[in-house]
């Protein structure tokens, strides 16, 4: 990418580019994600599972278990192979990626959560966070990768993205940046999940059916079933 460096930070060995960054968070978890920076500063990857433990926060125990890491655990992917992880938030699987991966380049629209991310792997000296929108920086990542992740992350493209079709333009665009033979990693919670039927609200409009009619109060989020993604 060929932007000035003016707005290029180090946390330890991981590179934070703001340059696409417009200061503001469009979304966050509040001083959740204050104390999340600060356990993260303070303590060890290794000491997490107890920091979860002694925690009544979901958040915390959200964004800091390992076990989210099993997500990404079987990619087959070698220390020759390069990264895109959009939508890295607090680096749920950032460090798992960057152990399978030669380097792992994240775009993130949070600065906080880059931080956040930043910190826990400030060790690792493969990883880069771009910080901004995807939409912005799309058109300037100038390499192809041999796996991208969308995870946790097509279900917002109507919000952050736009356009006639929000959801197969972002799966479009990221797909441009694929190295040959190269993989699109897609996660995302399944509309039809049995939790819905049994009268569990949905996830990120918490109404009730509202995925299984097909979010008809609802804009800026949309899940798929796994026929939908096809």
């Amino acid at each position: 990418m060929n932007r000035s460096e003016a707005h290029i930070e180090k946390i330890g060995e991981v590179v934070l580019n703001f340059n696409y960054y417009d200061g503001t968070d469009h979304y966050s978890e509040g001083v959740h994600e204050d104390i999340l920076l600060d356990y993260v500063k303070k303590y060890d990857e290794s000491e997490y599972e107890r920091i979860i433990l002694g925690s009544r926060l979901w958040s915390v125990m959200y964004h800091l278990s390992k076990r989210r890491e099993n997500i990404v655990s079987f990619l087959p992917v070698d220390r020759s192979m390069s990264v895109l992880e959009i939508g890295s938030g607090c680096g749920a699987v950032t460090g798992a990626l960057s152990e399978l991966a030669g380097r792992v380049t994240c775009i993130e629209l949070s600065g906080k959560r880059s931080r956040i991310n930043a910190e826990r792997h400030k060790n690792r000296d493969n990883i880069e966070i771009i910080v901004g929108n995807f939409r912005d920086i799309e058109p300037e990542l100038d390499e192809r990768y041999d796996v991208i992740t969308l995870i946790g992350v097509l279900e917002y493209a109507e919000s952050y993205i736009g356009g006639q079709d929000p959801y197969i333009g972002l799966i479009k665009r990221a797909s441009e940046h694929l190295a040959e033979n190269g993989i699109l990693v897609i996660a995302i919670e399944n509309k039809y999940g049995l939790k819905y039927f049994a009268g569990c609200k949905e996830d990120h409009t918490g109404r009730f059916f509202e995925g299984l009619e097909g979010y008809p109060s609802s804009e800026g989020v949309r899940t798929f079933s796994r026929d939908g993604l096809r």
